[in-house]
């Protein structure tokens, strides 16, 4: 008797559940308002401590504050570095399973919804996320006068005031402040840019473009709620609705680092203040049922802020299936790798190099015994490879190398380096995309791609490859890509610079190399359908050795005014080993045959 004692008094919760499983509830954590992050925390540590593979929620709905959150400061890739307020801490886990049990988690103020990292195993099911206030601001557009726009904000979905004619976005929280000082306890929602959005089609306006508004837009108190944005360059349909977006990327809802085997299941993103998931350094990523999409009720149309997905430096395979991706603020998914700028000389076999964009910092990725590749950061040709020695860390933007053998003898400063490794294997299948800003999928790693069974409406290019060495320093160039049987319906009714054709090459060459650089190698599209309501280029690519478009179907749409492209409908520049056969391409209609109406 005394020896089972000792173990009902060692497991805890593991009395009620078995050996492998925890609930939250034997932790104190209740789905009726409290907060749970102290509930949380205790549940993971016992987890760890115990050796426990699963963690349980009883449906509910869980609240998360950020008062007695775990901290760290994160360097997140393609988001905003700082310190990091975190519910879901699993740093140093090892064959843990957290089932949320179809509930949701309500997350309030600025912190971090989850973190994984250095861990193995891990796998996050059965649940849903939203904040309590949202990082971003809406608002529907009144009117369209000549000194700018009138807009209406429900102040119970997104606080605000104005202040000294400007327009600031609040928590709403009441607070008792001095008259002395102008300080607030009230939390602040900054916003840079605005898109246009048509709340019906739930999708950015037909041509709409980014417009900067921020970092505080100057405005006039109207009669019946109406604010005016002093900005003639601001204009937008009656109906439609504005969206501010936050000035940064600080709060990414999942946030998988440098860890192995992670798998996502059935989990919905309903809001994030940066990408809605971003993979770093990782190892085996599966995603599998997982949406990003406003919640039902909460008077909010835009879901994450930035990326639904978004891939870096990764190895293994990365599995993305029957997902839903609709309605945030960038890309369904990125998948790349890093580039640093050789920035110093410094002998025969050392030199050092930088990460150039801010949201690339602390992002080391450069390790001894790791093999590099050194690229012209005009062509993106690699000229030379070699394996690290040393590394030392100067600070969170710079690195000295030292290689096993000397630099090869192209070597120039201004030109850029990146890991050689075990480049992932991508398959994406299944999945609808539909309705968010920019994009559909940046395909820009060197594994076997498969891109199949899909469906994409968003308003630029539905598949891209770009990498570039000079701006966002993202290595690409695939070398294995399929896309087939997928759904390409109505894209491109965004603005040019999100892209002019269906599938696009716009990696970052140089014009007087495209001629001999091919960065893109063996791309197969085969089996798809692009339904077209303008003239536009189906694919268009350059510099590419190995592409292959067969039977393919193209069908055309009313479904949106002209824009006014007359392209053809394959536009293939400087690339090599090119066979286009076997595609039904139906006469053009008559209104296509017209010119535009303006």
């Amino acid at each position: 008797m005394k020896s089972f004692i000792t173990i009902a008094f060692a497991c805890g919760g593991c009395l009620l559940h078995g050996a492998g499983s925890l609930s939250i509830s034997d932790f104190g954590g209740k789905p009726d308002g409290s907060d749970t992050t102290l509930a949380l925390k205790k549940a993971l540590a016992a987890c760890k401590a115990q050796g426990a593979t699963k963690l349980t929620f009883p449906q509910g709905n869980y609240n998360f504050f950020p008062d007695y959150a775990d901290e760290r400061y994160c360097f997140i890739s393609n988001n905003d570095e700082g310190l990091k307020k975190i519910a879901f801490n699993l740093q140093g886990f090892n064959n843990l399973e957290i089932d949320g049990g179809n509930s949701l988690f309500m997350f309030h103020g600025k912190m971090n919804p989850v973190i994984v990292r250095d861990s193995e195993k891990i796998s996050l099911k059965n649940f849903a996320f939203d904040f309590k206030r949202s990082f971003h601001s809406e608002a529907t557009i009144v009117g369209n006068p000549e000194e700018g726009l009138d807009i209406k904000i429900d102040p119970k979905v997104f606080p605000y005031r104005i202040n000294n004619n400007i327009l600031v976005f609040t928590d709403g929280k009441k607070s008792k402040e001095r008259k002395t000082t102008t300080k607030s306890k009230k939390l602040i929602f900054p916003y840079g840019g605005s898109l246009e959005f048509d709340p019906v089609k739930k999708e950015p306006a037909y041509l709409a473009r980014d417009l900067w508004v921020g970092p505080a837009a100057v405005v006039k108190r109207m009669k019946d709620g109406v604010v005016r944005i002093m900005d003639p360059k601001l204009t937008g349909k009656v109906g439609n609705r504005i969206i501010f977006g936050p000035s940064h990327r600080e709060h990414p809802g999942i946030v998988i680092d440098r860890s192995k085997d992670t798998v996502i299941e059935n989990v919905t993103v309903h809001h994030a203040g940066g990408m809605a998931l971003i993979a770093q350094l990782s190892h085996n990523v599966k995603i599998h049922k997982m949406q990003t999409m406003a919640r039902e009720g909460s008077g909010r149309l835009l879901s994450a802020t930035a990326d639904a997905t978004h891939f870096v430096n990764c190895t293994g395979k990365i599995e993305i299936g029957h997902c839903n991706f609709e309605v945030q603020k960038d890309d369904p998914s990125n998948l790349h790798g890093l580039y640093a700028r050789i920035m110093k000389k410094e002998g025969d076999k050392t030199f050092v190099i930088a990460m150039i964009h801010p949201q690339q910092y602390g992002i080391d990725f450069v390790d001894p015994d790791d093999e590099l590749e050194f690229v012209n950061s005009k062509s993106l040709v690699t000229y030379g490879t070699g394996k690290v020695a040393q590394v030392e860390r100067i600070n969170k933007q710079y690195t000295r190398v030292t290689m096993q053998e000397a630099l090869p003898k192209d070597f120039a400063i201004g030109d850029a380096i990146a890991e050689i490794r075990d480049y992932p294997e991508i398959h994406i299948h299944h999945c609808r995309m539909h309705g968010n800003r920019a994009r559909g999928l940046l395909l820009n790693c060197r594994g076997k791609t498969v891109i199949e069974d899909n469906h994409f409406h968003v308003p630029g290019t539905a598949i891209l490859f770009e990498s570039d060495a000079r701006f966002w320093y993202e290595q690409g160039g695939v070398r294995d890509c399929t896309i087939r049987r997928n759904v390409f319906e109505n894209g491109n009714f965004g603005p040019l610079q999100w892209g002019t054709g269906v599938i696009e090459v716009r990696a970052g060459i140089d014009e007087e190399f495209k001629s001999t650089s091919r960065y893109n190698k063996n791309i197969t599209i085969e089996d798809n359908t692009f339904i077209l309501f303008d003239r536009t280029a189906i694919v268009r690519t350059f510099s590419v050795e190995g592409l292959t478009i067969r039977n393919n179907k193209v069908q055309y749409s009313q479904e949106y005014p002209r824009r006014g492209l007359n392209d053809k409908l394959f536009d293939i520049q400087f690339s090599d080993q090119v066979v286009i056969e076997n595609n039904d391409i139906p006469e053009l209609p008559d209104f296509l045959k017209e010119e535009p109406k303006k």
